[in-house]
Formats: C-alpha cells, structure tokens, sequence
C-alpha cells in the first residue's frame, strides 16, 4: 500500500468522507411521501431548501437538498430530500440555503430485468423526486467548510484519475471509487447493467455522499 500513494490515498479519501457524513443520505424510507403522490409529470414547484452534496458534471450540477419547503399547486409540502439539476454556470456551495423554481419529476422504475432501478435506488435514500431548475437564489451563503472542501477534492481526484490512467481506465476507477459515472465509456455501463452487476457503479459507499 505504501508504494501505491494514489491506491492508499483514495482509501483514505473514502474512510474520510465515511466518518464525516455517515449515512447523511442512506434512509429507510421507502414510503411514497404526500410530495410523490401529488406529483404529476413536470409539475411546476418553487422549494426553499439547504445544499448538502454537490455533484459536478460536464453538463449540469446535481444538487442534493435537504429540510425542504415545497409549493406545488397551491400546496405546502416538507420534503426532507430532493434533488436539484442546475447549469454549471450557478455555483452553489454546500450549505447554502437556496430558492429554486423549476419543473418536477418522480423517478422511473426499471424497465427491463437487470437494468438499474432508479426509483429503488433514490427511495432507498428517502429521496422521491428531483427538480430541473429554471431559476436559483441563494436565500443563505453559510458554508458547510469541511463538505465543500472534500466536494473539492473528490473533483481533483478524479483529475488525478484520468491524468494517470487515461481516459478510458480513469472515468471507470472514478464511477467505482467516486460514484462519478458522468464520462464512463457508455460500451461498458451498458455491460455492468447487462451482466446485472449495474449496481457496483451505483454506490460505493455507505454514507451515500460521494456515491451517485
């Protein structure tokens, strides 16, 4: 391990975020919530709720909410997860209180055996729906330092990743290692899910922060 200074520092990383957000995001709320049962597709919402993980993709951010206020059809909800897609042109720190208003969806279930199950998944997390933004407000600019710095540095690892394996055997070390499938060769995602082993690219950790 000691001659391997990448291998001993991603197990580091990993045990690091473990201790530090344990279980933030693994719940066993499998339950659809009042949110989910009103839910209809794209229903326009404005929510008021507080940033605790932060997901950088090439296209889009994915913002993991938490303490939510939800307004949909004249109706107050309290959802206590949500996920948010933004442009990556809003950087959003963790711990930031923010207003979306946008259009949301419930996740779909499996369509086909062997193939990931979304809605499973995220309802295993207590998490029933997510949001595409239209627009963001920062409400509250209070930071949550540490998180946002290991957010950082999930990012840079996986520029170290990429930069020492290639491209090909770097995305894949980082969907396993980080959970970022974001740039993993879609030859070999189809060939994880065919094979039914599609959720060892789901989660790879227990505390469910670093892990899509």
């Amino acid at each position: 391990m000691i001659k391997r200074p990448l291998c001993a520092a991603a197990v580091l990383f990993l045990c690091i975020q473990a201790v530090i957000t344990g279980g933030l995001f693994h719940a066993p709320d499998q339950k659809p919530a009042a949110f989910e049962k009103n839910l209809e597709y794209k229903s326009g919402v404005v929510l008021t709720g507080t940033v605790c993980r932060r997901e950088e993709k090439p296209d889009y951010t994915i913002l993991y909410l938490k303490d939510n206020r939800v307004l949909m059809k004249k109706r107050i909800f309290q959802e206590s997860k949500i996920l948010v897609y933004i442009e990556t042109t809003n950087h959003i720190s963790i711990g930031n209180k923010i207003k979306v208003t946008g259009q949301a969806e419930a996740f779909e279930a499996a369509r086909n055996p062997g193939n990931f199950n979304q809605k499973f998944y995220y309802q295993k997390q207590g998490i029933h729906a997510f949001v595409w933004a239209d627009t963001v407000e920062v409400q509250n600019q209070h930071i949550f330092l540490l998180r946002e710095k290991l957010a950082v540095l999930r990012a840079e690892w996986k520029k170290k990743l990429t930069e020492h394996l290639g491209d090909y055997y770097g995305n894949s070390m980082s969907a396993i290692l980080l959970g970022d499938k974001s740039e993993l060769d879609s030859e070999l995602k189809d060939l994880y899910q065919k094979s039914g082993i599609g959720h060892i690219l789901a989660k790879k950790c227990t505390s469910g922060y670093i892990c899509v």
